[in-house]
């Protein structure tokens, strides 16, 4: 028997089948886009994990260490001198 599932479809009503499915019997962590589905994927019984932040947090991350990041620093320092 599972002792946890991870569920990373895309959309919220194939996550709810694997809820009802293992009713909550399994602790289920669910990816989701949106605050709104991270609240109906609780209420489900589900563990919700909010996808798009991490990804904005991952971008930053990039492009800070792309180097992007000084370059729009020094644009802005231009501007205002």
């Amino acid at each position: 028997q599972a002792r946890l599932v991870l569920a990373a479809m895309r959309r919220i009503g194939d996550a709810d089948k694997v809820l009802r499915h293992v009713n909550k019997q399994v602790p289920v962590v669910v990816r989701v886009f949106e605050k709104e589905e991270a609240e109906l994927i609780e209420q489900l019984g589900g563990t919700p994990i909010l996808n798009s932040m991490a990804a904005a947090d991952r971008f930053l991350e990039w492009f800070e260490a792309n180097g992007y990041l000084r370059a729009t620093e020094q644009s802005e320092s231009k501007v205002k001198s």
